[in-house]
């Protein structure tokens, strides 16, 4: 809740408890009564006056308690998940770097993604489609490995956009942009999504331009 807003709603509660005091006392005085009635009729005022008032102001309380610790556990299990999703990201990693070292995969993702532009200029979209499914055949532990990156990328990027960029410049660092893109455009249209490390129209200008 905004500061501000506690500031006023303690205010209204400090008017609320002490304006009936400071009319009762302005009206009827206050002593020590020798009559019991003139004590009953204070008790019977403060009680019907201010019962009301610290009851609802403890009720409102203990809603704005249980509001916050609500949004403190959630921010937990968000930040339990942003570590397990850091934590897989970087446990994938070393396993999609060593498949990289090997130009021959290099090279057959490269092929298939230059099929994939052809047929994409075509306006073949069946064809499209089987090239990148065709793309990462045969490729078990990279395939798996990359999954699990786009999967934690996907929760970092709702969860913590933050993070999702530092992630994305971290993965970046260690491995080169084009192949990432090349990578990150065929797995987009063999699942039918975005990508994961590129926004659209910047994947496909680096590209283009990189063919040009």
């Amino acid at each position: 809740m905004n500061k501000w807003v506690k500031v006023a709603c303690c205010s209204l509660l400090v008017v609320a408890i002490f304006l009936p005091i400071g009319l009762y006392i302005k009206v009827f005085g206050v002593g020590l009564w020798d009559k019991h009635e003139d004590w009953a009729r204070m008790g019977s005022f403060f009680g019907g006056i201010l019962g009301p008032i610290i009851t609802g102001s403890t009720l409102v309380f203990l809603g704005m308690q249980i509001k916050l610790q609500s949004q403190q556990r959630r921010d937990e299990e968000v930040r339990h998940i942003c570590s397990e999703c850091e934590r897989d990201i970087l446990k994938a990693l070393p396993i999609i770097e060593e498949f990289f070292v090997d130009g021959e995969n290099i090279s057959k993702i490269q092929q298939q993604w230059e099929k994939y532009r052809d047929a994409k200029k075509a306006g073949d979209k069946e064809k499209a489609f089987d090239v990148a499914k065709e793309a990462f055949s045969g490729s078990f532990y990279f395939l798996a490995s990359w999954s699990q990156v786009e999967v934690s990328l996907s929760k970092l990027k709702d969860l913590n956009p933050n993070k999702y960029n530092v992630m994305r410049w971290h993965i970046f660092s260690r491995l080169d942009v084009y192949v990432l893109g090349y990578v990150d455009s065929l797995r987009s249209e063999q699942l039918s999504c975005s990508p994961v490390l590129f926004e659209q129209a910047h994947l496909d200008a680096m590209l283009m331009a990189r063919e040009g």
